[in-house]
């Protein structure tokens, strides 16, 4: 294995930035060990220190919901029964079981 100073490393890891390829086939390419680079990479900070970093957040907030007001409207007879969009998918099957 060829000994490369930190300059080196460095260049090479810039090389494989400007590359478009992934680790694995830069190293190929290159005859470089897979598993060394990476070590390599994580001991000089590369990727920590190559990348700018946002440290600032962002506010998320959730939508609020839409009232609905339509309705299920299930007739049965002279019996008219109206339930909300909300009612529980499995709760109005098994009333509709039971009714048939």
């Amino acid at each position: 294995m060829k000994r490369r100073t930190k300059q080196e490393w460095l260049n090479l890891f810039k090389q494989h930035q400007e590359s478009g390829l992934s680790a694995a086939e830069f190293c190929r390419k290159h005859q470089l060990n897979a598993k060394y680079f990476s070590k390599r990479q994580f001991d000089l900070n590369w990727k920590q220190s190559s990348k700018t970093v946002n440290q600032s957040f962002v506010e998320v907030k959730r939508p609020e919901p839409k009232v609905s007001s339509s309705s299920i409207q299930l007739t049965v007879g002279p019996i008219q029964l109206n339930l909300p969009t909300t009612t529980d998918s499995h709760w109005l099957a098994g009333l509709l079981k039971a009714l048939a």
